[in-house]
């Protein structure tokens, strides 16, 4: 009888000792896990920031974007009013003022293919006449023009002959002419008493800087935007299957925001330091 008293004294001192233990395990597993929810709570306030950041960012992009449309709409009224017969007039005139030959040239500069040098681009008279040879094909031309690769040496030389430009935001863009600006003479108005195919040109080419100016401002944000998405996009993929090892404090917390402390912690910063442009002149 004594010998088993003391066979069971002992298994249950063991199972104390491995009771004891385990508490202390349990605690140490339970600090893990209230410091490793209050991190989840932290880092679910940051991404929360970031989807706001993100929501923002591409509200404000679409607003540029939205400022662009008059300008491109007007550039496609502008192409409306040309015809085949307006073209020919204008090709037809023997000497034509010098406020055409700038519309010309201005066209000219814009549809070289990109790389040109600027110093082989023939600008006098007989070039603009070569340019307009098949009016439906210099049509076709200007209607496909590809105002987002606006080659920005080019535009350069365009501006020379434009002069400041007033955008759909009311902001002002120093442009060419004298630096500081706008060119009386190069608008549809002054080019309706010229030329209507002049003033048509004029008008187109007005535009598509206008145009371009903003997607110049937009298209930065809308590149940033779209790797901000991409790279928050993880955050809603279920987190991947994890060990029976894995201590069961750390399970959730450690995986579910993995994903979200690196979006936020390297698109948040560079979201609060990005510039308005719908702010900027």
């Amino acid at each position: 009888m004594q010998v088993r008293i003391a066979e069971e004294t002992i298994f249950v001192e063991k199972k104390k000792k491995e009771t004891d233990e385990l508490i202390v395990v349990v605690g140490q597993e339970s600090v893990v896990a209230e410091e490793e929810g209050a991190k989840a709570a932290i880092e679910e306030a940051e991404v929360a920031e970031i989807a706001k950041g993100v929501a923002e960012f591409q509200e404000s992009a679409n607003r540029d974007l939205a400022a662009a449309e008059p300008a491109i709409k007007k550039a496609e009224a502008a192409l409306g009013g040309l015809n085949k017969a307006a073209l020919g007039e204008l090709k037809g005139l023997a000497s034509p003022p010098a406020a055409v030959l700038n519309v010309t040239a201005a066209v000219t500069f814009m549809l070289q293919p990109k790389g040109t040098p600027i110093k082989k681009i023939g600008i006098d008279w007989g070039s603009a006449k070569k340019l307009m040879g098949d009016p439906a094909k210099f049509l076709e031309t200007l209607q496909n023009y590809d105002k987002d690769n606006f080659p920005e040496d080019m535009k350069l030389k365009v501006w020379e002959y434009t002069g400041t430009a007033k955008l759909p935001d009311g902001r002002t863009v120093t442009q060419g002419f004298a630096g500081t600006e706008e060119n009386p003479e190069f608008n549809f108005k002054y080019m309706s008493g010229k030329s209507s195919a002049a003033a048509g040109l004029c008008d187109w080419i007005v535009n598509i800087c206008i145009y371009h100016d903003i997607y110049l401002d937009v298209a930065p944000k809308r590149a940033k935007l779209a790797a901000a998405e991409q790279a928050c996009a993880c955050n809603t993929h279920p987190p991947p299957l994890l060990s029976p090892s894995t201590p069961f404090a750390r399970r959730s917390s450690r995986q579910r925001t993995k994903s979200s402390r690196v979006c936020a912690r390297t698109w948040l910063p560079s979201m609060r330091r990005w510039p308005n442009s719908t702010s900027s002149s």
